[in-house]
């Protein structure tokens, strides 16, 4: 089912408000997965058993301990990238972002099935994109990643692939296929993969949503191995949403449906869980991301609560942030790049703002 026409801009509440509506609509695709026998995981919205709008992931559960939400740091806005449309520069709800070593931005625009690409100064260079199933093509890619060439990758997550395009955006590489067995997925298949990051090595590790997987390929793209599963334990996951890479090589997973971060070392061996303030609901819009910052600090967005949380290098959280003047309105991707700037994706208004950080050094 095709989302309806998005309404024209409102006030950032009533923009929220709507964004939520729109999202909720594309439920009902719920049904095709039924056809496939994928009931366990909603396609095309990534929801749960969930439902939308209802209590906490953890019914059933025995979730970590929730720690009390910090103190609110209003972050001032340096720059603001987009409005709601489909034109070079404009959005239809932003999702995932990067920034390569040049400064550069790109964008996940998921309902333009697009990625877009921003020089340092915001302005607009190039994008690549469309809906449908061929090089170069998307279906809701949800989030991307660079590796230490410029090369931009992307989890085309309805296609259920990973495609790999230059820094120019020319298509490189496409690698995956769709699980059609989710209580017993084979090692190479993906369902509705919604993250990618590249190691130091060049190695390719994708978050699959509809698995409960983090699967690691090589930088051509061949399989290397399949981690978790479905779970609540370590190393098991409930709607895994984003992935970052260290510098030293921890992983770091967005394991929203748990409402927790789990970090593994380079081998993927469990190292510590760190629970999130927020994260209540699993559902079209509930999908967190991450940014890690100098330090081995994170940011971490909570789409349902309109706000940032900042972790430390232990997973403590030391403040809920949020934009000066206007607030934030669905923030989904995050980046922090080396002058300071944290880059917020915000599907209510359809933008990305840019935040400085002014208290972090750069790397």
């Amino acid at each position: 089912m095709t989302p309806p026409p998005c309404p024209q801009r409102l006030p950032i509440e009533a923009a929220a408000i709507s964004a939520l509506s729109r999202h909720r609509l594309r439920l009902g695709i719920a049904a095709a997965a039924a056809f496939l026998g994928l009931l366990s995981w909603q396609a095309g919205c990534g929801t749960g058993s969930e439902t939308p709008g209802a209590t906490p992931t953890n019914q059933g559960t025995t979730p970590i301990p929730q720690p009390t939400l910090p103190a609110q740091q209003q972050l001032p806005v340096d720059l603001v990238l987009g409005q709601q449309g489909s034109g070079p520069g404009e959005f239809n709800e932003p999702g995932g972002l990067a920034v390569d070593s040049q400064g550069n931005l790109y964008v996940a625009d998921i309902m333009n099935h697009r990625v877009q690409k921003f020089d340092a100064a915001g302005k607009f260079v190039a994008q690549v994109g469309g809906n449908g199933e061929g090089e170069g093509q998307f279906t809701e890619p949800w989030g991307l990643a660079v590796d230490g060439e410029g090369n931009v990758y992307v989890a085309d997550s309805f296609n259920h692939r990973i495609q790999k395009f230059d820094p120019d955006l020319n298509f490189l590489l496409a690698f995956g296929k769709s699980a059609s067995n989710l209580d017993d997925p084979e090692p190479g298949v993906f369902w509705g993969p919604r993250d990618v990051a590249v190691d130091a090595d060049g190695n390719i590790w994708v978050a699959d949503t509809g698995t409960g997987r983090v699967v690691k390929y090589g930088p051509d793209g061949s399989l290397i191995q399949p981690f978790g599963d479905l779970g609540e334990g370590p190393g098991q996951f409930k709607e895994l949403t984003s992935i970052e890479i260290a510098p030293g090589g921890d992983i770091f997973v967005a394991d929203s449906g748990n409402r927790r971060v789990q970090r593994f070392d380079a081998d993927f061996k469990f190292v510590a869980e760190y629970a999130v303030p927020g994260w209540l609901y699993v559902d079209s819009v509930a999908k967190p991301y991450l940014a890690l910052l100098p330090g081995g600090g994170l940011i971490v967005s909570d789409p349902t609560q309109n706000k940032l949380f900042r972790l430390d290098s232990q997973g403590n959280p030391i403040a809920t942030l949020d934009a000066e003047g206007t607030a934030l309105a669905i923030p989904r991707g995050v980046a922090f790049d080396s002058r300071g700037f944290l880059y917020v994706a915000e599907a209510g208004p359809d933008q990305v703002r840019r935040l400085q950080l002014s208290d972090l050094t750069p790397p």
